[in-house]
């Protein structure tokens, strides 16, 4: 029954689930934003230390006011928009980071069916 001798086969390494290291470098939009000199953490409009104008007293005034309101609320909006996509550039380069691990994986577990399926073709030759 066991007169075969049995060795493994030399196949590839298992490598298990290794992450391909971080890059410490800059992100592009990262090195974009600060090339137009807008920086992550830089504050953001003019300030929330603004002190409001006086009170309008004819039309023209108030036309200006809203106008200044809405160039205001313009800018705010401009720089979340601004903060979603770097976010979402970074999440883009996140999951590429994790798409390279899963493919690793994926190679190492295809391995081991393989090692399996010859495992278990040796176990039925034995048993009959």
């Amino acid at each position: 029954m066991f007169a075969m001798p049995w060795k493994p086969k030399k196949t590839r390494e298992i490598k298990g689930p290794v992450a391909p290291p971080k890059d410490n470098k800059k992100s592009a939009t990262q090195a974009e934003r600060e090339r137009l000199g807008l920086a992550y953490n830089a504050p953001k409009g003019k300030g929330a230390s603004r002190t409001p104008p006086p009170e309008p007293t004819n039309a023209m005034q108030k036309i200006e006011m809203e106008r200044v309101k809405q160039d205001d609320s313009l800018s705010d909006l401009s720089n979340i928009l601004g903060d979603l996509k770097g976010m979402a550039s970074e999440m883009g380069s996140e999951l590429d980071r994790q798409n390279k691990s899963m493919d690793i994986l994926s190679d190492d577990v295809d391995e081991l069916n393989s090692r399996v399926k010859g495992a278990n073709r040796r176990t039925r030759q034995l048993l009959k």
